[in-house]
């Protein structure tokens, strides 16, 4: 991903949704940004990723009602972000 790419999945349960985690490898610092509407309405939530040029795994806190809806992921940064997976991290 370049910074702007988007990439999108669908659908998941996000019942008592608390982070988010990706993992990631890149060069260059960057952020990964989460939303559930492709156009990036309302941004749920901000991971931000650090340097390491090996796969790496990031964590952010998210904001997002209950309910079943796709997820959003849009790399912000220079250079390139590998972006080889995702999990979702419910509270207690």
């Amino acid at each position: 991903m370049r910074d702007g790419s988007t990439a999108g999945y669908k659908y998941f349960r996000t019942e008592n949704l608390k982070a988010v985690e990706v993992e990631v490898r890149t060069r260059t610092a960057g952020k990964m940004e989460i939303s559930d509407t492709p156009e990036f309405e309302r941004t749920a939530g901000v991971i931000e990723i650090k340097p390491s040029g090996k796969f790496e795994s990031y964590r952010g806190k998210v904001s997002l009602e209950d309910g079943v809806r796709a997820l959003y992921f849009r790399y912000r940064g220079s250079g390139a972000c590998d972006f080889r997976a995702f999990r979702l991290i419910p509270g207690p």
